[in-house]
């Protein structure tokens, strides 16, 4: 009877039993209908999700992608694999995800449960392990029990008992960072007992920061033939010398990191350093700091040469080191150097279009400077119109030159590794892989980590 044949009647007794009757009925089919909608969505949802992008990737893509993300974030696995069963089961099967473990002040020390889920899920793929905290040394003897995986230890120099009480040597370890706080004091005698070729006879890589490890390694009774060597914070340079030259016969490529608080105090004697290839500056000290020669070597087969500095100590980078300029092909500095003492050099990175008026100068009054030079790299550009005109200006000057000498010299900027000539002649060079990490800012002096292998 709805609807009613008078709305403004009164309902009798069985017209109220009646609709509430069909309220009921109503009620019943609104359940039901919303019980089918949420199905219909759950059936769109589950449709959306099976055609959705990240579903058409490979596994192997996937895989890939979550050890990148783990990479940088060592326990993302952890929140990951809570995603869903596909992704769970998909770190599961990469253990490479689970190859990282890092300690360092400030923060949480881990349970040692932890530990285990990572060195459990790594299987028997490399470990990179970085350990700071003192408090969480017995982490480092958790891990060492996975030694013959570890391909990169950082760690703090307390560790160097640790580390001597091994009797089996760290068979795989290529990569050594070693840091220390300034109350950490280590006996003389416990470098004199550090036999390094014996712990780690692969090792390749090594990076010391502060006197107190620079001294302790210096005195270890026999080194490994390093290759790749990381100074940082050293203003003592009597035992940072004799470390050089225990080294110098191996060394290809060389980083000095000096940071803000700290001043360099004496000149290097000069060494022979015949395998260096490419030698890399962080200047991060303020201009009063008292300074003196932080490199002074013979460089004859030095491919590149990179010097990072704060703004006030632009004019400086002619001081800091003294090397061979005559086989440079690889250049990248805060102030354009006279280009005369660089006859191979091939790309030349700077800072702003004002190194590059500087470059057309110098090339314009002497046309046969640097014959090779291809590439000029402007890594800082800024945005709007006048710097659009200021670049075309450039540009038009480095055609003038190359109307003089017969061949063009580039002008490239961000976008350098979308130039085919670019990518074929520098990126795929033997020096481009240590450098390629300062390609897109000049002001940016990078922390060392482990994983930069």
């Amino acid at each position: 009877m709805w609807p009613p044949p008078d709305p403004y009647a009164l309902p009798s007794k069985d017209e109220i039993q009646e609709i509430g009757a069909d309220i009921l009925h109503l009620e019943a089919e609104l359940i039901e209908a919303r019980r089918r909608v949420v199905a219909l969505e759950s059936d769109i949802f589950a449709r959306k999700a099976w055609i959705a992008p990240i579903r058409r990737l490979p596994h192997e893509a996937l895989s890939l992608i979550l050890f990148e993300a783990s990479v940088d974030h060592w326990k993302l696995p952890l929140k990951l694999q809570g995603v869903c069963r596909l992704w769970r089961n998909i770190l599961l099967d990469t253990p490479a995800a689970w190859s990282f473990i890092d300690v360092y002040k400030g923060k949480k020390v881990l349970d040692s449960s932890l530990v285990s889920i990572f060195l459990e899920r790594s299987g028997n793929v490399s470990m990179h392990i970085s350990i700071h905290v003192e408090s969480a040394s017995f982490i480092l003897v958790q891990v060492i029990s996975a030694k013959k995986r570890i391909t990169c230890l950082e760690i703090g120099i307390w560790a160097i008992d640790t580390l001597m009480s091994e009797h089996d040597a760290f068979g795989e370890l290529e990569m050594l960072f070693l840091s220390c706080e300034e109350s950490d004091q280590v006996d003389e005698s416990k470098g004199l007992q550090f036999d390094m070729l014996r712990l780690f006879p692969k090792l390749r890589c090594l990076g010391l920061e502060q006197d107190q490890v620079i001294r302790t390694i210096s005195l270890s009774p026999r080194l490994p033939a390093i290759q790749d060597l990381y100074i940082t914070d050293s203003g003592d340079t009597s035992w940072l010398n004799r470390l050089l030259k225990r080294l110098a016969g191996s060394v290809k490529k060389m980083t000095f990191s000096c940071l803000p608080d700290r001043s360099w105090y004496g000149q290097h004697e000069e060494i022979a350093f015949p395998m260096l290839e490419l030698l890399r500056v962080y200047d991060q000290t303020p201009a009063h700091a008292s300074r003196s020669r932080l490199f002074n070597g013979s460089t004859p087969a030095l491919q590149g040469y990179v010097y990072i500095a704060e703004p006030s100590n632009y004019n400086r980078h002619s001081v800091i080191a003294s090397f061979d300029p005559g086989n440079i092909r690889y250049l990248q500095v805060v102030k354009v150097p006279d280009l005369s003492f660089y006859p191979r050099l091939h790309s030349l990175i700077v800072l702003s279009l004002k190194d590059v008026d500087e470059i057309a100068k110098q090339l314009r009054q002497e046309p046969t400077t640097c014959p090779g030079l291809t590439f000029i790299l402007c890594c800082c550009l800024d945005e709007g119109e006048e710097e659009d005109v200021r670049w075309e200006q450039a540009k038009a000057m480095l055609r003038e030159h190359a109307e003089i000498i017969g061949r063009p010299v580039k002008l490239l900027g961000r976008k350098a590794g979308n130039d085919p000539e670019f990518r074929k002649h520098f990126m795929n060079s033997e020096i481009y892989p240590s450098m390629k990490g300062e390609l897109l800012t000049l002001t940016r002096l990078p922390a060392h980590n482990c994983r930069v292998c």
